[in-house]
């Protein structure tokens, strides 16, 4: 994984960095790390608030990696599709 990185970074720096992230939490699960340590992972790197629901049980971990008082996740409407290269939305499936 970190060849790949290294050889996309000369190509697309951006892509390097997502490529850096996925081996992060491949080798966080490789590592057997919990549910816990999978979302202070994705808080910290995305610097905002995550949670997860395992089994009925909520976890809430905050963007310093802090546990919070988990809550229910707020109702949300899914994104329209969009066509590929178009402003128009299409219909849901």
């Amino acid at each position: 994984m970190q060849e790949l990185a290294g050889r996309l970074k000369v190509l697309d720096p951006a892509a390097s960095e997502s490529v850096k992230i996925i081996g992060y939490f491949d080798s966080l699960v490789a590592g057997g790390a919990g549910v816990e340590s999978v979302v202070r992972a994705a808080a910290i790197l995305s610097g905002v608030p995550a949670g997860a629901r395992v089994r009925g049980r909520l976890i809430g971990v905050d963007a310093d990696g802090a546990r919070t008082a988990p809550r229910e996740p707020e109702e949300r409407t899914p994104p329209t599709r969009r066509a590929c290269g178009s402003n128009a939305p299409t219909a849901q499936a």
